[in-house]
């Protein structure tokens, strides 16, 4: 073989090397994104002066995305304190309870409470619920929110456009109970993270979710209280 034929050799070898890391470049894509995971929650007290004022739940770090959920007795445009941003709000329609659902993006040194109101002489129940490793630009993918005049609280179906979503199932029914983990059952999969009661108002509230790691169509199914009565519902899709 001549000089000049290795010399040759030597740059086919180069362009091959080249091209294969470029392949293995293009190929790992954009690094994967972290998979959103539960924090904490934190409940409001029971008051009859229509606001429930909830605090920051522990363990809230910067950049978290905390999800506020609120239920009151009667026809009622809940509201929500400055800095949050609403994702639905839903007064009172063919059933006994009104309900509402808000999210913010935590900042260092994150304090509460937060009051939310507007349930006039009714009462509320309130609860601020955080996760981490949400996208902070645009934190919800999908929602929907429903209520029924008898029965279970049933969140109702979404359908997702991004892979790793994390499921929010949200209800309530207009009973009271002993607050216990066995007042509610949630959907089967899902994680309970909150059962809370208003001893008088005859409301109870809870949570519960999971990561849906393919989107498409997801259908929490109905949460199972102790006791079955008019009751409210919602599902938020929250963004990785």
């Amino acid at each position: 073989m001549t000089r000049r034929e290795e010399a040759r050799g030597r740059r086919r070898s180069l362009r091959v090397a080249a091209g294969l890391c470029l392949l293995a470049l293009f190929s790992a894509g954009a690094p994967a994104l972290a998979a959103i995971s539960w924090v904490n929650s934190a409940e409001s007290t029971e008051n009859l002066t229509g606001t429930a004022p909830v605090n920051t739940p522990a363990g809230v770090q910067n950049n978290d995305v905390m999800i506020a959920y609120a239920t009151c007795k009667g026809n009622h445009a809940l509201t929500e304190p400055g800095g949050w941003t609403q994702v639905f709000n839903a007064p009172e329609s063919g059933s006994a309870l009104s309900h509402a659902a808000w999210y913010r993006v935590a900042t260092n040194g994150e304090t509460g409470p937060y009051s939310f109101g507007g349930a006039g002489g009714d009462g509320m129940l309130a609860a601020v619920y955080a996760f981490r490793d949400v996208d902070t630009t645009a934190p919800t993918n999908v929602w929907a929110q429903v209520n029924g005049a008898s029965g279970n609280p049933d969140p109702p179906q979404v359908t997702t456009t991004e892979n790793g979503c994390e499921i929010v199932a949200l209800g309530a029914v207009s009973k009271k109970n002993a607050q216990d983990s066995n007042f509610w059952a949630p959907p089967g999969g899902y994680t309970e993270r909150e059962d809370s009661e208003h001893d008088n108002q005859d409301i109870s509230q809870t949570m519960a979710h999971k990561n849906q790691a393919t989107s498409g169509a997801e259908d929490p199914g109905a949460f199972t209280p102790d006791v079955a009565d008019k009751w409210c519902a919602g599902t938020i899709a929250l963004r990785p």
